[in-house]
């Protein structure tokens, strides 16, 4: 971006670093984030496969097939999942020991 604004005069190359600039942490933070969501689905997959409770399995696999449509949606269903996660590890403990 920036040859392209050198191109037209020095306002523009200064407007091309800034966007480059702007592009390149946009890039940068999408792809950490994207990254750091393929690992913690791939653990939380391989742990999930730890419990060998089929009915867990069905209903995770079910839940995971919905994709969020908007943020709101997604905060909605991470502070479901967390809820149930908690919920249903504490009741195993009680009513499952062994």
């Amino acid at each position: 971006m920036p040859i392209e604004g050198l191109r037209h005069g020095p306002l523009e190359f200064g407007l091309g670093i800034c966007k480059g600039t702007g592009s390149l942490i946009k890039n940068t933070v999408a792809g950490a984030f994207y990254s750091v969501n393929k690992v913690t689905g791939s653990i939380s997959a391989s742990v999930s496969l730890l419990t060998m409770d089929d009915d867990y399995l069905e209903k995770r696999r079910i839940f995971m097939l919905k994709r969020p449509d908007h943020i709101l949606d997604g905060l909605s269903q991470a502070g479901h999942c967390l809820y149930n996660g908690f919920s249903n590890g504490i009741t195993g403990v009680v009513m499952h020991p062994y």
